[in-house]
């Protein structure tokens, strides 16, 4: 490693070019830069690190030694990862509440309404019970739909530790 650039043997493939490029062209101009940035260790393993750099320029300006402090982000970058995912699951959730599960309902409001209640040996009625039958059937679906739904927030709110318990 030694006379190597640390991002020769600190970045792999999932390495953001765009990040590597900032860091390249902040060291090249002297500029300071701190960004997100994903590493890999000696075994290959990927972890994140905000990089705070700063480099060492001259009297003439020219990029004498750099100063790089890594913090260990790896952990946090897991954690919002696990929002964006619950986040992601409570829109969908949010989705079939709102939308989906809403017309069955509307529509066995409206069904409700034209049953002939004087005449129940009306023969639209039978119709109408079908209906009735068949968006009930609906919305049990989107209900289980549901249900899958909360207890994927449900899996990913859990600490790992609890998580590989079950």
């Amino acid at each position: 490693m030694l006379g190597q650039k640390p991002q020769a043997f600190l970045h792999g493939p999932d390495t953001d070019p765009n990040t590597e490029q900032y860091i390249s062209k902040s060291i090249e101009v002297g500029q300071h830069c701190k960004t997100e940035v994903l590493n890999y260790s000696q075994s290959g393993d990927p972890y994140w690190v905000l990089a705070d750099i700063t480099p060492v320029v001259n009297d003439e300006g020219k990029v004498e030694k750099v100063i790089s402090i890594q913090t260990n982000i790896t952990e946090q970058k897991k954690f919002e990862q696990q929002l964006a995912d619950t986040n992601r699951h409570l829109m969908e959730v949010a989705y079939i509440s709102s939308h989906r599960l809403r017309r069955p309902v509307a529509s066995l409001l409206g069904v409700v309404a034209l049953i002939d209640r004087v005449n129940m040996a009306n023969p639209e009625n039978k119709q109408l019970i079908e209906f009735i039958e068949k968006l009930t059937n609906e919305m049990d679906v989107m209900l289980h739909e549901l249900a899958d739904k909360c207890n994927q927030i449900y899996l990913y709110s859990q600490p790992a530790d609890v998580e590989n318990e079950n």
